[in-house]
């Protein structure tokens, strides 16, 4: 998480290149974060590969607002010369209802997960809780805290007023070169992007089918279990003496790489019979220590 927060704020200082700039935006990653925290402890949720997988996507999450906000509020000075309080009012203004809808949208996004039922409702509603608050409190933090830091902390160079300091340089001609080209190309042949866009979209549905669908992701071990069912009655010695002659069998005459799991199973069969079992897992070894 702390990577997570490190990478955005490079990822800023490398575009902007400002270090107020960056200094005023990562703040919005530690006021939203905590609070999330707080309200995880008040959920009952824990720190666990969930909601630390929640913390780390609302990381970049959280700080989409404070940036659009703060980038606006330094075009203003850049480009008109305002001074840092009225660009800060001017800006935020300009920008709150496309900050408010963007922030929203992802909100009913992840809310409804918290909804969801079965296995993975249960797996994923401290996640969707987890980065919906966090997105709330980013949207607080881009209206209150981003303009109050812009309008006492954000300034310009000497001499920079009237012209823009941070469009200009070589990484950024390179971008903007691209986009451009990109844009006037889209422009020029907008029916073959038409055609590719309903393309993609129609590619969705067969695509999906051929990667399937599973809860969760396969995963080879290089190891596979023996189960060992036998009728009721059987006793413990007797089953365990049955188990071994199959996993001999099974294993040939090498038995290394072989866990046993000394545990009987006890249920009933759909008829009602009550019948046993043992298990074994066998874990396979590397080629190369084969023999």
């Amino acid at each position: 998480m702390l990577l997570a927060g490190v990478l955005v704020s490079a990822t800023i200082l490398l575009f902007i290149r400002d270090w107020r700039t960056t200094v005023i935006a990562t703040l919005a990653i530690p006021t939203s974060i905590i609070p999330t925290f707080l309200f995880m402890q008040a959920m009952g949720f824990t720190l666990n590969n969930i909601t630390m997988l929640g913390l780390i996507l609302a990381i970049g999450i959280v700080i989409d607002d404070a940036v659009v906000v703060h980038e606006n509020i330094f075009r203003h000075m850049e480009e008109n010369g305002l001074d840092a309080m009225e660009a800060a009012r001017i800006g935020t203004r300009e920008i709150a209802l496309p900050v408010l809808a963007t922030s929203l949208s992802l909100i009913v996004i992840f809310l409804p997960i918290a909804f969801m039922g079965g296995i993975v409702g249960r797996f994923f509603s401290s996640f969707g809780l987890t980065v919906a608050f966090a997105v709330a409190m980013s949207l607080f933090v881009s209206f209150t805290l981003t303009p109050m830091l812009c309008s006492r902390f954000l300034k310009l160079e000497p001499g920079e007023g009237g012209h823009s300091k941070s469009k200009s340089g070589f990484f950024y001609r390179i971008v903007d070169g691209s986009y451009g080209w990109i844009l006037r190309g889209a422009l020029r042949f907008r029916f073959a992007v038409v055609l590719l866009t309903i393309a993609v979209i129609g590619s969705t549905v067969p695509i999906g089918k051929m990667m399937g669908f599973a809860l969760i992701p396969r995963d080879d071990q290089s190891e596979y279990e023996i189960s060992v069912t036998t009728p009721e009655g059987f006793s413990l010695e007797r089953t365990t003496k049955i188990f071994q002659g199959d996993r001999a069998k099974s294993l040939g005459p090498s038995q290394h790489g072989t866990r046993l799991h000394d545990r009987r199973r006890d249920y009933r069969r759909p008829r009602g019979e009550r019948a046993g079992g043992r298990n074994a897992g066998v874990a396979l070894r590397p080629y190369e220590g084969a023999e």
